[in-house]
């Protein structure tokens, strides 16, 4: 980790180390060479960490990795993991969703013409029900909580209709039914 930290201090302290965007190129959306070299040293050093068993100076360098690139799959697999590990279930969703919002963006195309995307997705579906399994507990004690704490006539509650495309938007759907069915 002291390599990468040597490495990206010298990119610091060199003179006109500006971006593509810092020096009027507006029509380039992509980083300049030394913003990859950057978010390649500071990623690679962020894997040092989280081996190291350094997960907030891990997250601390992811951060800095998703501030110059937000759609870096790798720091946010990372970042997935390490706050997975941490138990912070509800932001581990959170890269979960920037995950899969990506490999939609990237499929855009081709799902667009009801053709398969391109690779499998970036997280498995039962890891993303093992992680909603995780938060449901916590965040149905927080709704009843914030319920109760309302005047029940006051409350405005979603349509029955809006609640069963939701619930038919899972991919268990059926097989809850079909369990619930049975009894």
């Amino acid at each position: 980790a002291e390599k990468f930290t040597e490495a990206l201090d010298l990119i610091a302290q060199r003179p006109n180390n500006k971006t593509s965007s810092e020096n009027g190129d507006s029509t380039s959306s992509k980083p300049s060479s030394l913003t990859r070299q950057i978010i390649t040293l500071t990623n690679n050093r962020s894997a040092m960490y989280e081996k190291a068993s350094h997960p907030d100076l891990a997250l601390s360098d992811c951060d800095v990795v998703l501030n110059l690139d937000p759609t870096h799959s790798k720091a946010r697999t990372r970042r997935l993991r390490i706050l997975e590990s941490q138990k912070r279930y509800t932001e581990a969703l959170v890269e979960v969703c920037a995950l899969q919002l990506k490999y939609m963006n990237d499929n855009r195309p081709k799902l667009m013409l009801g053709l398969q995307p391109t690779g499998s997705p970036p997280v498995s579906q039962g890891k993303i029900e093992e992680l909603v399994t995780l938060i449901q507990p916590e965040e149905m004690k927080r709704a009843q909580d914030a319920m109760s704490a309302k005047d029940a006539e006051n409350r405005a509650l979603p349509s029955t209709y809006t609640i069963m495309q939701l619930l038919k938007s899972f991919s268990g759907y059926n097989k809850w039914m079909g369990q619930a069915a049975k009894g």
